[in-house]
């Protein structure tokens, strides 16, 4: 789908880096030559031009954004945020092209730079259009789980897509993680998202919460599940056995990621030969202590900035990349930053209209739930308490349908940096991958 440009009509604080300081006058001192006397002539010479001073720098440069949106300006030396107006259900961002540009080209969410001049910048995008095929599978029990997957022609690998706690595999379809998936469809890669045996048996082990197990023991049942279906789509020919592998997961999903990646360097590897990983990229996520004592597989943390998942804590997140980086292991821990709201933003939920998505920033901006610089100041979940206990207050929102105002939300706690996934560092995510071939 391709939308056209937008004229900014939204409010924007950008952060500045620095400032370049006003032009200052040049102090300019005139001599007159005089003839062979011996006092000089300390008077103006009335045959002298005037000299202008130089004009001051300008404060700010123009920004023109095609085929995505982004403020009007930005200040001299400083950086603004530009986003891509793009369907996440069926498009990705090829790369931006223009002037500016400082973060990572291929990503949808991207940073700008103003020099000494007006920038313009175009987000290239294409479409992605992938319907996912379902497959059942039942190893090593008899319960039914569900595989949500594609595979391109000539693979060049294959990643598995792992959702969190109380998910399954539709978690691949969901704004965030979709984009994720066809961004890595679009770069050749074959996409598998399985599911927990919880997610269909429920809670097993009586913790409340059915999800991923993350131990490493021959006894995992998630474990023997994965590999049984890995070797099941070798030996039918879906997948070649050499296939490179990679894994992404999320929360829960992240921490069974780490554990994908351990098996090899853990006492159990014999038994799960499948699953052989070369890279890992945790979303907003831990690991158990035995997967980071026993991985050698380049892992990556991609943590959320305000994570509000009490199971998670961003400080051991980064004290276990800390510790595989004094291994020699290649790792990375990364925050990932509160972002701005725009008028566009929730244009990202399948069926809200560019209409609609005015009208639910107009509401929030209205209700006090944005500052200054167009950042949610409220909790997520006391946003959603708020449009239930008092719907008219955010009308555009409470004529959505269920679904479109959960995915709304989800929209809300990825721009605070809760805890959600999130699509902005997908291409971040693929380059980790390609590095470990």
């Amino acid at each position: 789908m391709t939308h056209p440009p937008r004229a900014n009509q939204w409010r924007f604080s950008p952060s500045v880096l620095g400032r370049e300081a006003a032009g200052a006058l040049a102090l300019v001192v005139l001599v007159a030559c005089g003839g062979s006397g011996s006092g000089s002539d300390s008077g103006s010479n009335s045959d002298s031009p005037a000299i202008a001073p130089p004009a001051p720098a300008p404060a700010s440069y123009a920004l023109t954004v095609t085929g995505g949106v982004g403020p009007a300006s930005v200040a001299a030396q400083g950086q603004a945020e530009v986003w891509a107006s793009v369907q996440p259900q069926s498009e990705v961002v090829v790369r931006w092209t223009g002037t500016g540009i400082v973060s990572d080209d291929e990503e949808w969410h991207a940073t700008v730079a103003a020099g000494s001049a007006a920038l313009a910048v175009t987000a290239q995008r294409i479409a992605v259009p992938v319907a996912f095929e379902t497959l059942v599978y039942r190893a090593p029990t008899t319960l039914p789980k569900t595989l949500r997957l594609h595979i391109p022609p000539s693979p060049r690998g294959v990643i598995l897509m792992l959702h969190g706690t109380f998910g399954n595999s539709a978690f691949v379809e969901k704004t965030e993680a979709r984009y994720v998936a066809l961004k890595a469809i679009s770069k050749g890669y074959a996409v598998l998202a399985p599911e927990a045996e919880e997610a269909v048996a429920g809670d097993l082990n009586g913790d409340g919460k059915p999800r991923w197990d993350v131990a490493l023991n021959g006894s995992n049942t998630d474990l023997q599940a994965l590999d049984s279906l890995l070797a099941s789509l070798a030996a039918g020919g879906r997948l070649p056995a050499s296939l490179p592998r990679d894994v992404i997961g999320m929360s829960n999903g992240g921490a069974m990621a780490t554990a994908l990646g351990a098996v090899a360097g853990s006492g159990v590897a014999a038994q799960y030969p499948q699953l052989r990983f070369k890279a890992v990229v945790s979303y907003c996520a831990q690991a158990r202590a035995d997967a980071v004592a026993a991985t050698r597989t380049p892992t990556a943390w991609f943590l959320c900035g305000n994570d509000d998942n009490a199971d998670v804590s961003n400080a051991g997140a980064q004290a276990n990349s800390a510790a595989l980086a004094a291994r020699g292991v290649p790792t990375l821990a990364l925050l990932h930053p509160a972002t701005p709201l725009h008028e566009q933003r929730f244009m990202r939920v399948a069926g809200v209209t560019a209409a609609q998505s005015r009208g639910l920033a107009a509401d929030f901006q209205a209700a006090g739930l944005v500052d200054a610089a167009m950042l949610f100041n409220t909790p997520t979940a006391d946003i959603a308490a708020q449009a239930t206990a008092m719907p008219t207050r955010l009308p555009t929102l409470s004529a959505l349908s269920p679904a479109q105002q959960r995915d709304v939300m989800s929209q809300i706690a990825v721009m605070r940096a809760e805890h959600e996934m999130f699509s902005d560092w997908a291409s971040r995510s693929l380059r980790w991958f390609a590095a470990y071939p």
